[in-house]
């Protein structure tokens, strides 16, 4: 599992947490509102539209779910150019921005370039970026 900035982990998981106050955190340490279709690994969003099947993943504990956060960026079919950015930036000797890399995760949510520019206001008006270097390692 290769690296993901700090900032863009934290502002993901404070967005998709409701700063840590959501039902999915509280109850079933999940930071990311991750979705399954496993009945045995999930519990039903309460706003879920009629005929959705999805589920919210839950995890044992929040290190779990920041691991299945993280494989899923590194492997998830929708991340592939989030991955080849990362890439891109450690061969150009960049380090990995979490600006530039969130522009590559409208797959991430329902809400596309809504929630892109949600993440990238969350690591602004936070200084996130501050944080530089730093970076969540598998």
């Amino acid at each position: 599992v290769d690296t993901v900035p700090v900032a863009l982990a934290l502002a993901q998981a404070a967005d998709e947490s409701a700063w840590g106050n959501s039902r999915f955190t509280l109850q079933h340490n999940s930071l990311f509102g991750v979705w399954t279709w496993e009945e045995d690994h999930g519990v039903v969003p309460r706003r879920r539209k009629e005929g959705e099947k999805h589920l919210v993943r839950t995890y044992p504990d929040l290190r779990t779910s920041v691991r299945h956060y993280m494989h899923n960026l590194n492997v998830g079919f929708a991340y592939q150019n989030f991955r080849k950015q990362r890439r891109a930036l450690r061969l150009e000797g960049k380090p990995l921005n979490a600006m530039v890399l969130a522009g590559l995760l409208d797959r991430y949510s329902q809400r596309g370039d809504a929630y892109i520019a949600e993440i990238r206001r969350i690591i602004l008006n936070n200084g996130l970026n501050r944080l530089g270097p730093l970076q969540l390692g598998g």
